[in-house]
């Protein structure tokens, strides 16, 4: 055989395998299977992945039944193979994520984390549905949580995580922009918190840039602070600074809805450090970073709380009792920019303020609260069950008794018992997708079926064309 014609077989075997490999999770993210919660996700991978990768190598020889001798010449050989690799790659930077669901000590770990990210992001999308500001490509499928040898949480890809032989600088980009336009956004927990429940309100603030990027809040909190009406002569410097912090202050926002005071002491303890380090954290400009300082993110966050009537923890105000060094001349807009963001109608959610979407309100702290005194005593907690409340119980539990959290092993158990809980068999976007199409007037239970598949197909093929996949 030509050495031609032996690498196209290569390549037609490196197709039917990834082919394989899609029908597999299909099948396994089935109803019958033993992953129906991810059936969404995986089937609109597997939607516009297999649309990709057609679209890619329609006209070659990979594509159709011929037999060698092939068309072509050696020349045609990178071009193929980087289509081909290419379109694995894609499907392989979900598959790891995935395939961590079977390791059985992550399992309940991983459902709780996906569990709270979805009842954070599921609000959303249903507003965004009822206001008309996304259509049904634009519904992602709730979002994957996995570990990471990364040292903090972050949401959506990292164009660092793609290692792929045969790629250059500028094919890493635009993968991880692919990876960004996928239906399912991505959640990354470091390994050093896993199976520490108390940990999982941290995936709130995550869940928070989902929102933003997916539902395009990002542009929009941008244009409150710069309306904000702040105090003093360098009123428009500090909104540079404001503005450059807004994903960051829109994720804690979350993050404080999601979970209330818990969220709260969990973001306290992950970014403590010695006092004279955080009190002379400086602020920089033009380009003061993407985060706040420490102590003006325990200021916003605490002002969210007492904006839904709640006392902020007072760890956090007892070990750094002022706002000092750089971090002052900013300590005045906490409440301008607080107060603006949450009273903000905001348009992707049909003008309506984020707490008439995600609440946390003093009976859900106080639910959390008894919950967290219940399972210290081993004791059935008379509350209606959310996976938002028992997450935030667990960090009450962990930081009012460690040494009794770890005696009875509550991470455990709590993990358990909130998985036993659950009532849904599938996490998925798709009754959310379809409602969109409701009002059309020839909408039918098959068209909006046959119009939700042939979106996702599209999406596929849109990704071949802006990667240039076609040799």
């Amino acid at each position: 055989m030509l050495l031609y014609d032996s690498a196209i077989e290569g390549l037609r075997a490196q197709r039917a395998g990834l082919e394989a490999d899609l029908e597999l999770w299909e099948k396994r993210a089935s109803k019958n299977g033993d992953l129906p919660l991810h059936q969404s996700q995986v089937s609109r991978l597997k939607l516009q992945i297999s649309s990709a990768l057609s679209s890619a190598l329609e006209g070659t020889p990979l594509d159709g039944n011929s037999v060698a001798p092939f068309e072509g010449t050696v020349a045609d050989l990178p071009e193929l193979r980087r289509a081909m690799g290419t379109v694995h790659l894609l499907w392989d930077f979900f598959r790891d994520k995935l395939a961590q669901r079977d390791t059985a000590a992550y399992v309940n770990f991983l459902g709780v984390a996906d569990d709270l990210a979805w009842s954070c992001y599921e609000p959303f999308l249903v507003a965004a549905r009822d206001a008309g500001t996304v259509n049904e490509l634009q519904l992602k499928e709730p979002p994957l949580v996995f570990l990471t040898a990364d040292r903090a949480p972050f949401a959506q890809a990292r164009t660092k995580a793609l290692h792929p032989p045969g790629l250059d600088s500028k094919d890493l980009e635009q993968v991880a922009e692919e990876v960004r336009r996928l239906p399912v956004p991505v959640i990354g927990v470091p390994w050093s918190v896993v199976n520490r429940l108390s940990e999982v309100v941290l995936i709130g603030h995550e869940a928070g840039h989902v929102i933003a990027e997916d539902l395009k809040f990002a542009a929009e909190a941008i244009e409150v602070i710069s309306g904000l009406d702040l105090k003093g002569t360098d009123a428009e410097e500090r909104k540079i600074v404001w503005r450059a912090w807004s994903d960051e202050i829109f994720a804690d926002i979350i993050g404080v809805l999601a979970t209330g005071t818990a969220f709260v002491s969990g973001l306290a303890a992950e970014i403590a450090g010695a006092p004279s380090e955080i009190g002379q954290a400086q602020i920089k400009l033009p380009s003061p970073g993407r985060y706040p300082t420490p102590m003006l993110r325990m200021a916003l966050c605490g002002e969210v709380l007492r904006l839904m009537g709640l006392d902020p923890p007072g760890a956090w105000s007892s070990t750094y009792p002022r706002i000092v060094g750089d971090s002052s001349a900013f300590k005045g807009d906490i409440v301008c920019l607080t107060s603006g963001l949450l009273e903000h109608a905001w348009t992707p959610i049909g003008h309506r303020k984020l707490t008439e979407v995600l609440s946390w309100s003093p009976r859900m702290e106080t639910d959390a609260i008894r919950v967290a005194t219940a399972i210290r005593r081993n004791v059935q907690a008379e509350v209606n069950f959310s996976v938002r409340l028992w997450v935030a119980a667990a960090m009450h539990a962990a930081l009012e008794e460690p040494m009794t959290f770890k005696k009875l092993n509550l991470d455990e158990l709590l993990a358990s018992f909130i998985i036993d809980r659950r009532t849904d068999t599938v996490r998925s976007s798709h009754p959310i997708r379809s409602a969109t199409l409701a009002m059309a007037p020839d909408s039918t239970p098959t068209g909006r079926e046959a119009r939700l598949q042939s979106s996702d197909q599209d999406a596929g093929r849109g990704i071949a064309e802006r990667l240039h996949l076609h040799p």
